[in-house]
């Protein structure tokens, strides 16, 4: 059996439009590992979800100081994270635009979420349509007796276990959505990497110009077996023609 290789097709991309060279090739790759990408985010989104419930549920000898802020952190993480993969774009990622497979009420719980991002967590503010506390701040005057003294009095949302909720079931509504067409994207890049093995016998070479160590990329042996582990090997599987 001949030994496993595997190359760096994002480097082979990134080296095509650099060329100025078979674009719609490099873009084909480039557009699946963006959308590839926002399905991870929202994996991790629910293995947050997940880890919060958990910490939610389970006793810990903890102190309360700790397990707020952590419990905090996680929720804060796991709306910047919907946000990131279901409205957010950037110069190296495409957004993904989810509304047109959402049914109205996941439209609204869709807005809250991205609410919650653009005005609570990533910039300061309310909440927008989120309708609970994620923070409030009042100036208040105390009057004793004689003695008149102003403050300001600040409540920071600590953990909401329905927003959790809503949030859970709202990104694993998207992963189904996602999916399928990361599944056509993969496809895709298989296909048009066989169109171009057909019509030059020496394309191989340019994709085996990058080569590309799995372990030293995931970082441990253990990610490896992890990955192959997968139903699908962490990777659409296809039969991209080429030799040596």
């Amino acid at each position: 059996m001949p030994a496993k290789q595997t190359f760096n097709l994002s480097a082979f991309a990134d080296r095509l439009i650099a060329e100025k060279r078979k674009l719609d090739l490099a873009w084909t790759i480039k557009n699946m590992i963006g959308l590839q990408s926002i399905s991870v985010d929202l994996r991790i989104a629910l293995e947050a979800c997940d880890a919060l419930a958990f910490s939610l549920d389970t006793p810990m000898n903890q102190p309360a100081e700790f397990r707020e802020t952590s419990e905090a952190a996680l929720m804060s993480y796991i709306v910047l994270l919907y946000a990131r993969a279901a409205k957010t774009s950037s110069e190296e990622r495409k957004q993904f635009d989810p509304l047109p497979y959402l049914n109205d009420a996941e439209k609204i719980v869709h807005k809250e979420l991205c609410d919650l991002r653009d005005r609570a967590v990533a910039h300061y503010g309310t909440g927008g349509s989120y309708v609970g506390n994620w923070v409030r701040e009042i100036a208040v005057l105390e009057v004793e007796g004689i003695t008149v003294r102003t403050g300001a009095l600040s409540r920071r949302q600590i953990i909401d276990r329905h927003l959790i909720a809503r949030a859970k079931t709202q990104i694993e509504r998207v992963i189904e959505i996602v999916d399928p067409i990361v599944a056509q994207r993969i496809a895709g890049v298989m296909e048009a990497l066989n169109v171009e093995a057909k019509a030059d016998p020496e394309f191989y070479k340019e994709v085996h110009a990058h080569p590309l160590n799995v372990t030293l990329f995931l970082g441990n042996a253990e990610s490896v077996v992890e990955m192959q582990n997968t139903p699908d090997g962490g990777r659409n599987r296809g039969a991209f023609g080429h030799s040596g």
